[in-house]
């Protein structure tokens, strides 16, 4: 059904790579080559940059939070999606 966890990747406007994993979220820093690891506890299907923010899919699939870059939920910044739009991939979701 769904791909497995740990296929999302993306690189954020400062230069650290962030990766969706079996344990939460990660964030590896090129410049220290330190992985920093951020539990996830509702669980994280995938993320993408959008104007500099990171936004990160639920594994429910109509979920979508931003997050600060100490791998928080920004508060007031949950995007709830239609259940009829069930991605599987952010990219899916995006309309420009």
């Amino acid at each position: 059904c769904c791909p497995a966890r740990g296929g999302e990747v993306e690189v954020g406007p400062d230069g650290k790579v962030w990766i969706v994993s079996d344990l939460g979220l990660e964030r590896f820093d090129p410049s220290t080559d330190i992985v920093t690891t951020m539990p996830y506890g509702i669980g994280a299907r995938g993320l993408e940059f959008l104007d500099g923010e990171l936004y990160v899919q639920r594994n429910n699939l109509v979920t979508v939070d931003v997050v600060d870059t100490a791998g928080n939920i920004v508060p007031g910044r949950t995007i709830n999606l239609p259940s009829t739009n069930r991605h599987h991939g952010l990219r899916s979701t995006r309309t420009d």
